[in-house]
């Protein structure tokens, strides 16, 4: 049961402002009829409406009606590398890549196959773990690896290459993040050495590690909301907010009597912060109040509040 609610609750959310679905608003899927597996790990809208389930055991896609499933096969260079498909994203010139377990590949619509994409780290070639894929305002694609550190693809280059230097100055080749604020500095997160801050025009860093910095070094989710406030989430203690003023994160508290598992940070059209755990349900931030509080779908026919919520689409 707990496989179950654990996609239907996914699903759910994703589904509130998809395209063309009234019908289909406040529906459950589940491995009964149609995703592949309960692990969902992302899920995305591509510019076609398409809803895009990354599961640890294939690739979905939703076209308002049914599912369509993409496996690895054996001996078919055009099929997925690996079942467990970690991230999926579009860039704004449509190229849609998909981020396993064992490396990236790009997905071509025309010919409904999958490509694998080279990423080599100092001469030599690498099948990394993709953590997380966004495209910066200026056209390059930035991604992280759990294992083998960044990759970036400059806008009008056709190779994504490692960020060696960078890399190297954050402590760490398991990352779990990476995002673009408003001010065009880009925060990667890491599993184990905290939360770096990266100036692209001055190439300079600068680290907040715990417990001085921020309250932890398990860095799961990175999101700033219309007004510019800045907020990262931690695997093992819960949410932070950042003071541009002062420079440094504040800790946010929660109704919850123990520390916050957080997996992912949305916000909503109403620029409202919506936080998804491992294992304790989600939450929402009172903005008046300055605190997290729970969050519960009326329409839900099962308690969310022990429920892994590892991904949110509105």
């Amino acid at each position: 049961m707990r496989k179950t609610t654990h996609i239907t609750l996914l699903c759910i959310l994703s589904l509130f402002s998809s395209f063309s679905m009234k019908a289909q608003i406040r529906s459950f899927f589940s491995t009964d009829n149609g995703l592949s597996n309960s692990l969902i790990n992302q899920i995305y809208q591509d510019k076609k409406g398409y809803i895009w389930i990354a599961t640890e055991y294939g690739l979905n896609k939703f076209d308002g009606l049914k599912f369509t499933t993409y496996y690895h096969i054996k001996g078919d260079s055009t099929s997925i590398k690996h079942n467990y498909i970690k991230r999926v994203f579009e860039s704004s010139t449509e190229d849609f890549y998909v981020g396993t377990l064992t490396g990236l590949m790009k997905y071509n619509r025309n010919t409904d196959t999958f490509h694998n994409i080279e990423l080599s780290r100092e001469n030599k070639v690498v099948y990394p773990h993709i953590t997380s894929i966004i495209e910066c305002k200026n056209g390059d694609i930035w991604l992280t690896t759990s294992g083998q550190g960044v990759f970036r693809l400059r806008r009008g280059e056709n190779k994504f290459k490692s960020q060696s230097d960078l890399t190297l100055a954050l402590n760490s080749i398991y990352l779990n993040s990476i995002y673009e604020d408003s001010q065009g500095y880009i925060w990667i997160g890491t599993e184990n050495n905290g939360l770096n801050c990266y100036n692209p025009q001055t190439e300079e860093l600068k680290s907040f590690k715990a417990p001085n910095e921020i309250n932890s070094n398990n860095i799961s989710a990175i999101n700033e909301d219309s007004e510019g406030t800045l907020f990262v989430g931690t695997l093992t203690k819960g949410l932070n907010k950042y003071n541009r003023k002062t420079k440094k994160f504040e800790p946010i508290t929660s109704n919850s009597s123990s520390s916050l598992f957080i997996k992912t940070l949305e916000l909503d059209s109403n620029n409202r912060l919506f936080i998804g755990t491992d294992g304790q349900g989600l939450y929402t931030y009172n903005y008046k109040e300055n605190k997290i509080e729970n969050y519960q779908l009326s329409s839900a026919p099962f308690n969310i509040s022990k429920e892994k919520i590892h991904s949110i689409l509105f």
